[in-house]
């Protein structure tokens, strides 16, 4: 895993940061989805086939909401433009729903339930329901907006006319490079997505760490991502200040260090 990779992955095991984002792309800033409602979920999805070939997917960042009712929702950090990410992500959702199916099909077993012939063919029971699997794409590169597929039919070489009769398959896709209202989220995920939509503009990205850093009492992997993404490099013991017994990072310091 690359620095900026660790970055991402410690700054997202927030809750409170994995559900602003969800609320902010999907709820308009609403706050549907609660930081105390989400549960660590296994982020690694595998799959064996009869023929000993296997299929693994790891997710950056996997949590359920509200238990195992409602819905599994895996978030994808992406730095850099990955032209098969459809491909992949695709299989991250077939892999979910089949992670469901074996373990409900294991767990019959257990309880002795009497499977039916198409029910012990099929390896599931007849009235078998499946969590939803959303997966969200996150852009978080500082290079350039996005220019890799975003469905199914934008990698298909098709015929226009057989295009009603092909399933498409659309991502769940947030490209911060291209968006100019950031108030959607309420919380230091704000201040990341606009300094990195700005990050090609010095002055910018001084402006809003001494306008909108003030605003955040960020902890050490908001800071270490925010420096990091913004490419600052310091020391983050001078950024860090003690209150009540905690201590917080404040980014106003850091746009002193920021060269052109």
């Amino acid at each position: 895993m690359g620095q900026k990779d660790a970055w991402q992955s410690d700054y997202f095991d927030s809750n409170v940061r994995f559900a602003d984002i969800y609320n902010g792309i999907f709820f308009h800033g609403e706050e549907i989805i609660k930081a105390e409602e989400l549960e660590p979920c296994d982020s690694v999805f595998i799959q064996n086939f009869q023929n000993q070939n296997t299929v693994k997917v790891i997710c950056d960042k996997v949590r359920k909401w509200k238990g195992q009712y409602l819905a599994i929702l895996p978030l994808e950090n992406q730095s850099y433009v990955d032209y098969r990410m459809v491909l992949r992500i695709m299989q991250e959702e077939v892999l979910g729903y089949e992670k469901q199916r074996k373990e409900a099909y294991e767990k019959a077993k257990l309880e002795d339930y009497s499977f039916d012939k198409n029910e012990f063919l099929s390896g599931m029971k007849k009235d078998q329901k499946f969590l939803p699997v959303i997966p969200l794409i996150l852009y978080l590169g500082t290079d350039s907006e996005w220019d890799g597929a975003r469905t199914l039919h934008q990698l298909l070489n098709i015929d226009e006319g057989l295009k009603p009769f092909v399933n498409d398959y659309k991502l769940n896709f947030y490209d911060c490079h291209n968006q100019t209202d950031f108030s959607n989220f309420k919380t230091e995920n704000k201040l990341l997505f606009e300094v990195l939509a700005n990050a090609a503009d010095k002055e910018k990205v001084k402006q809003l760490f001494q306008e909108e850093a003030e605003k955040y009492s960020l902890d050490r992997e908001a800071a270490a991502a925010l420096t990091g993404m913004a490419g600052i490099r310091m020391d983050l013991d001078k950024l860090k200040e003690e209150k009540e017994g905690k201590a917080e990072y404040k980014m106003c310091k850091a746009f002193q260090e920021i060269t052109q």
